[in-house]
């Protein structure tokens, strides 16, 4: 409690009161002012900002009313297109239900496709279900080796006997066990991994033969196609030879017709005794054109049959092209699978090995280097009694170090009221003693003097106490405030004062 700073200030009161009087009023009078200048200047230069931050925010008010005038004509452009579209969008609605009726036959091989895939499901939960099975066995194998471990536990428990019989081994049998642990450790990681691998290609080979029977209907529907496209092409050439000969008939027909309209001509010049024949005549020209327009038609028609025959073969040709890249697919898969299968088969073969050698060097740690193990264990559970004694220890001198710190938080706390105390006294003595050196007005002559004595001399510094206040709280600001003129001069060759890092207003 000597070196607080209210200590310090009843120490240096007398010194500091000849400071306080020395002072000049008006020096404390003109740096009032040149604050308030300043403050002045940063309100008027604020103001300003604002001013031009009004006028900027005016300005994009009125590009904002000018956006909202374009975006409400853009709005009404918007409606006129969405009734065109809506008018484009019924039309299309419309060609859309012709195309639906043209697309009700792809519907059905959809549905054929759905009910494949409704097979393929079946098949894919038989799958799982015998995936489950082999999951559950590998569990119960699990359990067992489980069991066993427990059971080897037990007897290294029993070899307790003949532990010291071995402790020149020690260092190698732990090295030995710790590679054959991580060893046994990859054997059961691989077999996870052989399990999952199995598992995987009898999923692939369910698919390979679901592929290849598929492959087998699309080749046949292929070679449906190809035998209909033949008979489209039988057709194209019937109907070019009914074509030929429509067009010879209608040819004769038309030579014929002028023949008639000659034989006409004269029967006209002969007289009124050929105008039944010329009207006979004139009938059958007649029923003539009406096949001729009947056989032009039916062209047209077998035209357009054999362009719609000329497109699906084209469609027919791609779908098999398809087929045979799809082909070719399934069977790099399916020769990836048979190597997969041989090495996973190269790999079960490795892990029965690597899995008897692990038995055999298991029965050869149990009779070597088991009581060795035991004995450790037994060194380490002492280790371990003695450490949690150890840690109880250190728990009660915690507990005891926490119930020291919270009786010097209490006293820090009555410390910090009696700083806050004393820097309200000293803050009340500096508003008086700057009051009562306005109120002369100068300061005394005498004062100078006494200033310049050797009587009133600074103390020296083996005399003057350390300032270990390193406080930074609001509280123990005024301290150093009005303090500080004092402590720039007490305080120069102090290592430990912190004042002198505060400067003085």
């Amino acid at each position: 409690m000597a070196s607080a700073p209210w200590m310090l200030d009843s120490q240096f009161n007398p010194r500091q009161g000849a400071r306080k009087d020395g002072a000049p009023a008006s020096a404390q009078l003109l740096e009032q002012s040149h604050r308030l200048s300043q403050q002045m200047v940063s309100l008027e230069a604020e103001n300003v900002e604002l001013q031009d931050l009004n006028r900027s925010l005016d300005k994009a008010n009125k590009d904002k009313q000018e956006r909202i005038q374009q975006l409400e004509l853009e709005c009404h452009k918007l409606r006129d297109s969405a009734i065109f579209v809506q008018q484009e969008k019924e039309t299309a609605i419309l060609q859309a239900r012709e195309a639906l009726q043209a697309k009700q036959g792809e519907l059905m091989l959809a549905r054929k496709a759905a009910e494949d895939a409704e097979r393929q499901i079946e098949t894919f939960a038989s799958d799982n279900r015998r995936l489950n099975g082999i999951a559950e066995k590998l569990q119960s194998e699990r359990s067992q080796l489980q069991r066993q471990i427990l059971g080897h536990e037990a007897s290294m428990k029993a070899f307790h006997a003949e532990l010291q019989q071995r402790a020149a081994a020690e260092g190698k049998s732990l090295n030995t066990c710790k590679d054959l642990e991580q060893r046994l450790q990859g054997l059961r990681v691989q077999n996870t991994r052989l399990a999952d691998l199995a598992g995987l290609h009898h999923l692939e080979m369910a698919q390979l033969t679901q592929t290849r029977e598929e492959l087998r209907t699309w080749r046949q529907r292929c070679e449906e196609l190809a035998v209909e496209l033949e008979k489209s092409r039988q057709n194209g050439a019937w109907l070019r030879d009914r074509l030929a000969t429509s067009d010879a008939a209608c040819g004769q027909l038309r030579v014929e017709a002028e023949h008639w309209r000659h034989a006409e001509k004269a029967a006209a010049a002969k007289g009124p005794r050929l105008e039944e024949a010329v009207q006979r005549e004139s009938a059958v020209a007649q029923s003539l054109r009406e096949r001729v327009a009947d056989l032009e038609e039916e062209v047209v028609k077998s035209q357009r049959a054999q362009m719609a025959l000329e497109a699906e073969r084209e469609n027919m040709r791609s779908q098999l092209a398809a087929t045979q890249s799809e082909a070719k697919v399934h069977a790099e898969a399916a020769s990836r699978l048979a190597g997969e299968k041989s090495q996973a088969e190269q790999l079960a073969k490795l892990h029965f090995a690597h899995q008897q050698e692990a038995e055999r060097r298991r029965a050869i740690l149990e009779n070597d280097h088991l009581p060795k193990l035991i004995a450790r264990q037994q060194a380490a559970t002492s280790d371990v009694g003695e450490l949690r004694a150890r840690i109880s220890q250190l728990e009660a001198e915690n507990s005891l170090l926490a119930s020291q710190l919270s009786g010097s938080e209490v006293v820090l706390a009555g410390l910090r009221s009696e700083c806050a105390n004393a820097n309200a006294r000293l803050m009340r003595q500096h508003h008086e003693d700057g009051s009562r050196a306005l109120s002369r007005g100068a300061i005394a002559p005498a004062t100078g003097a006494n200033l310049a004595s050797p009587a009133h001399a600074a103390p020296k510094m083996e005399t003057v106490p350390s300032l270990p206040c390193t406080c930074r709280a609001a509280t123990c600001w005024p301290v150093r405030r009005a303090s500080c003129e004092l402590a720039q001069e007490t305080c120069q060759s102090l290592a430990t004062c912190r004042l002198r890092h505060w400067r003085c207003p």
